[in-house]
């Protein structure tokens, strides 16, 4: 399956966002706002690794590996949360 050029979460229904796939890049409202698509969750939580979450967090490759298995629902994100509040930013 190929990528698709970055797009806005926001503006694609969860319905169909949830066939995307996983390590998409897309962006939230501006394209400044870049993320990985890891997912949808089954109660519809979209889950995205945002790159200035990423940045600050203390691994890049862990920050990633552990939203991409939250999406999955085989990690807890407790460290990853703790990041993102930081940062105060919201993880989707």
């Amino acid at each position: 399956m190929k990528y698709l050029p970055k797009f806005d979460v926001w503006q694609v229904p969860t319905e169909l966002l949830s066939k995307a796939q996983p390590g998409q890049w897309v962006y939230a409202g501006t394209k400044d706002n870049v993320g990985k698509f890891w997912g949808v969750k089954d109660n519809g939580i979209i889950v995205v690794a945002w790159q200035g979450n990423a940045k600050n967090a203390e691994s890049y490759a862990d920050y990633q590996r552990t939203l991409r298995n939250y999406a999955k629902g085989s990690s807890p994100v407790k460290k990853t949360v703790a990041v993102a509040k930081k940062q105060q930013m919201t993880l989707f």
